[in-house]
């Protein structure tokens, strides 16, 4: 068992210990000076040894459902129908999801920031317990989502205890928690502040106690004032009512919730139809939702009004350009890499999925077909990620997760992902139905899935990490091309738990392949998907999750164990009807191969006794072929490549430009050289970089023979296959230098 499993044991066998507990009180509970006294010296030890690089660890056990019920329909099974069935802290018990309930409690205490935000709360009867929110938003200040005073509702809490010692409310599901209006009905009296600080019945001084939250950046203070306002505004304040809504829209603008920002610059809209400022939000609403036609519509309706708003046409020339790219997937690729740097990742362009549609691809459920004809190296689509990290998050990067429901080990830029996902989905509520729409793997859905109760929708914490690991991308820094470059040059490489992992909606429907037709690139957070064959209308994409080249057999077990499917792709048919004795021959030739020439593959010179044995190896693979069969003879690549770079070495012209052209022959690709030219019949073609180092290496040969429009044409070929590989030609030259 490896180091990553036994952890996972470890902690499974932790959170049984905990479950022995399960539907019982507390015992030894400290009063809440003890709470308070604790987390005091909690947050002291923090600050002092700025704890933001140490390692924090967190645990998912049990999957279990968010609540479903909106809270005032969490009504008593007996009593009062119409009172709200609250729970006292105390009525609590272990490893419990009281299901029916709401707890309503005050925040006594400032966060405290581990892998979750941790206060100390109270409810009306004074009784005191830790509360943990997991999941929150990265981008929103703690003291704003749960600072000291605030007034909270914890629907259906669940107490968890720690096997350790101690017991604290855990939160995973963000749509769990709601903050309360001090004034709110359901609110206790107990927990009610004695005197307002602010007349919340007159809407004018509720408008600029938000303008004032708003500039001191306490978004969701600000929201609170507003929404207090209109709803005690009168019918008639129409104009105060059209700044409520303007103003409010501004503060789900910077929280990035941007449908409830379009739906209150609307709202403004429909008072004041020519407010230049509702206009403005409403079109950055849509933009930023994709919405780019209605974009488009707002900001020309404003400069209809104020012709000469800079602001305003500044964003319409920018929303053209994403309609441009959107309706006819024009981009400029060169320009795009060049924007990119290692801090400018996120780049502002439009996704261009129109090729496209995803539909049942029978045993793998659905898939993603071509609604076009494309030819090899056609762009199939590019589109902007769905949520992105970079291993630029300091907070994110010192995390380990455990997960017992994937039986995962998270860190660094998974758990961050999974954040951003919770939060797009819990933000946005119809860009959250496109998520949970992807594939969950055994983690069955209810259909009831981003339903708005209390305003927000529900987000299932727990579907989304299954979500997560079936479709993330593991994704480059900058460009692919920079990753290859860094690989190939042996420079050092980012630490595994910080390689950068996003996840794009269309493309996450892509099935897999051996013998895919399809290959993807990235640059900053766009994917960039080139047809590597002809591929005919209606005819399913693929990529390889895997190394083709690795043994059939390991290839299924990894695709099994990884994806939960048994690869039945023309190149598995072939390979697996091969007896075990073949495939173990190949597979013994292929480890002799790589443990004494994998270094070699430009050598200054191997000695004649060494060419000799490289040359006898690669018979006896080529002996574990069936002659008869069409599909490509990946085991062969690697030390056809040696040999041609060895024959380099020698200037054996005519030794390097044979090895070369096999190469690319085992790759399944047929090269016509002719005195018209050089075709590539790219239809059992698999394309990777070896491909094109079989060309230059072919295309150099021939150049030394003096065959020097036949050295063109080949390089021409191999410049096309290189952007097809990453989707633009920079950074040719730097890694064909040795050419």
């Amino acid at each position: 068992m490896d180091t990553l499993s036994r952890q996972l044991e470890d902690q499974r066998a932790l959170r049984n210990a905990a479950k022995a507990h399960r539907g019982l009180k507390p015992v030894d509970k400290p009063p809440k000076t003890v709470l308070l006294a604790m987390h005091s010296n909690l947050l002291a030890s923090q600050l002092l040894t700025n704890s933001q690089g140490q390692l924090e660890v967190s645990v998912v056990g049990e999957a279990y459902a968010p609540s479903f019920v909106a809270l005032r329909d969490l009504r008593k099974a007996s009593g009062n129908p119409e009172s709200i069935a609250r729970i006292a802290i105390r009525d609590l018990v272990l490893e419990t999801h009281h299901r029916g309930t709401v707890l309503i409690v005050k925040v006594l205490t400032l966060p405290l920031i581990t892998t979750s935000i941790i206060v100390v709360v109270e409810d009306e009867h004074g009784e005191a317990e830790r509360l943990a929110l997991y999941n929150q938003d990265p981008l929103t200040s703690p003291l704003t989502v749960c600072s000291r005073g605030l007034i909270v509702a914890v629907k259906e809490p669940y107490l968890e205890a720690n096997p350790a010692g101690g017991h604290l409310i855990r939160v995973d599901h963000v749509s769990d928690l709601l903050l309360l209006s001090p004034i709110d009905e359901i609110v206790p009296s107990g927990l009610r502040p004695d005197v307002m600080e602010v007349d919340v019945q007159d809407p004018s001084k509720c408008r600029v106690e938000g303008n004032k939250a708003l500039g001191r950046k306490d978004f969701f203070g600000a929201i609170t004032y507003y929404t207090t306002g209109l709803s005690v505004s009168n019918s008639l304040d129409y104009a105060t009512k059209a700044i409520l809504y303007r103003n409010r829209a501004q503060a789900y603008l910077i929280l990035k919730r941007f449908e409830s920002a379009k739906a209150d610059a609307e709202a403004s809209l429909l008072i004041e139809k020519d407010n230049i400022k509702s206009l403005y939000r409403a079109a950055q609403s849509a933009y930023e939702l994709g919405q780019y036609e209605e974009c488009s519509s707002r900001l020309k309706a404003l400069l209809h009004i104020d012709a000469g708003n800079s602001d305003g046409l500044r964003e319409l020339r920018r929303v053209q350009s994403r309609l441009l790219e959107q309706n006819t997937g024009s981009y400029d690729f060169l320009k795009m890499s060049e924007a990119v740097t290692r801090v400018n990742v996120r780049l502002d362009h439009a996704s261009f999925t129109g090729r496209t549609i995803v539909r049942p691809a029978g045993t793998c459920g659905r898939g993603l077909f071509t609604t076009v004809s494309l030819k090899a190296g056609d762009l199939i689509l590019c589109e902007k990620a769905f949520a992105a990290t970079y291993g630029d998050d300091i907070k994110y990067n010192h995390n380990i997760t455990y997960n017992l429901n994937t039986n995962r080990v998270c860190a660094g830029t998974a758990v961050a992902l999974s954040v951003e996902l919770i939060q797009k989905a819990y933000r946005n509520p119809s860009l959250g139905s496109k998520l949970v729409d992807l594939c969950s793997g055994s983690y069955g859905k209810t259909g009831n899935e981003q339903c708005v109760f209390d305003g927000v929708p529900v987000v299932d914490t727990f579907l989304i990490q299954h979500i997560l690991e079936h479709n993330v991308f593991h994704c480059s820094r900058t460009r692919s091309s920079d990753e290859q470059h860094e690989a190939r040059s042996a420079r050092s490489a980012a630490h595994a738990y910080l390689t950068p992992a996003a996840l794009w909606l269309q493309a996450s429907y892509i099935n897999h392949s051996c013998s895919y037709n399809s290959i993807r690139s990235f640059v900053g957070d766009m994917i960039i998907l080139q047809a590597t064959r002809d591929i005919p209308k209606d005819t399913e994409i693929t990529l390889a999750y895997v190394e083709p080249e690795t043994d059939v057999r390991e290839r299924r077990r990894m695709l099994q164990r990884q994806w939960n499917f048994r690869c039945d792709c023309s190149l598995c048919i072939v390979q697996a009807k091969q007896s075990d004795t073949i495939q173990n021959k190949r597979l013994t030739l292929k480890q002799e191969l790589s443990a004494d020439f994998e270094q070699n593959q430009r050598p200054a010179g191997l000695s004649d006794d060494d060419i000799l044995r490289l040359e006898e190896l690669t018979q006896l693979v080529k002996g574990t072929y069936d002659t008869t069969s069409d599909e490509p003879r990946l085991a062969l690549v690697s030390p056809l490549l040696w040999l041609a770079a060895a024959y380099s070495s020698r200037r054996d012209h005519s030794k390097r430009l044979e090895h070369a052209l096999a190469a690319v022959r085992s790759l399944g690709f047929v090269v016509d050289i002719s005195s018209s030219g050089v075709t590539v019949n790219s239809s059992n073609g698999l394309l990777t970089l070896q491909a094109i180092d079989a060309l230059m290496h072919a295309s150099r040969a021939y150049d030394g023979k003096g065959e020097r429009a036949v050295a063109r044409n080949l390089e021409c070929v191999a410049r096309r296959f290189y952007v097809i590989c990453f989707g633009e030609c920079r950074g040719f030259e730097e890694m064909y230098w040795w050419a």
